[in-house]
């Protein structure tokens, strides 16, 4: 039962994700060709958002795959989440 939560979580988490990447690709592309601009603060909430949640449903998912992987494949998980996890901080510099 608790994998099935946490499979809901996931899912919610991926709709949330792709939901706001489209309004950033609305945001970022589409947009300008009509003139309409969007503060860079709204974008900024809005990519870190898309970070977190992208970062915690692939984190996961990656994860469980790692655990029957080869050693390599375990650190350079690691080393991926340790660049995610700085890309976004740098975002909010």
């Amino acid at each position: 039962m608790k994998e099935k939560g946490n499979k809901n979580i996931l899912n919610v988490m991926s709709y949330i994700a792709f939901v706001i990447i489209a309004l950033l690709i609305l945001m970022n592309n589409l947009l300008p060709l009509i003139d309409v601009t969007i503060g860079p603060k709204i974008k900024n909430v809005l990519e870190t958002v898309q970070n977190l949640l992208v970062l915690i449903v692939l984190g996961v998912l990656s994860y469980k795959f790692t655990l029957s992987s080869a050693k390599w494949i375990k650190v350079l998980y690691w080393i991926a989440l340790i660049i995610f996890i700085a890309g976004t901080v740098i975002l909010w510099a």
